[in-house]
């Protein structure tokens, strides 16, 4: 459950095999991260046919190393919605809103050419949450 009581709609969320995951470029998985090693931009993408029509997201990662740039994580289909940018190391997090349909992949990338590596990527469905936590 990644900590949380809600399920978490990631497959492999925590890079345990290098399955589930689409790699792009140079990106790797193992030791249970999803490594960059060179700045080249490139996805990391994994296909989600299950996003809802006006639903809101909770949506996370971790950055383990960062060596330069910033990693980026948003959910992509005929637009991009909801873009998370880590610079350091650290977790964070956003609530995001599919307004349309045809999103189907959850992508993260390396933009302004980061190096490093990732880990625990949640994405959960908001209305599962209490109205109290929600933005």
């Amino acid at each position: 459950s990644d900590g949380f009581p809600f399920n978490n709609l990631i497959e492999n969320p925590g890079f345990d095999s290098d399955t589930n995951w689409t790699k792009e470029g140079d990106w790797y998985i193992s030791s249970g991260v999803a490594n960059k090693p060179t700045s080249t931009l490139s996805h990391l993408t994994q296909n989600y046919s299950g996003f809802q029509y006006n639903t809101s997201y909770f949506i996370q990662f971790e950055v383990k190393s960062i060596t330069t740039g910033k990693f980026k994580m948003y959910l992509r289909g005929y637009s991009v919605f909801g873009v998370l940018v880590i610079s350091t190391i650290a977790t964070l997090y956003k609530f995001i809103n599919i307004p349309s349909f045809g999103n189907t992949l959850i992508y993260i990338y390396n933009g302004a050419n980061a190096t490093g590596s990732i880990d625990n990527i949640v994405m959960l469905n908001a209305n599962q949450f209490p109205s109290d936590i929600l933005p």
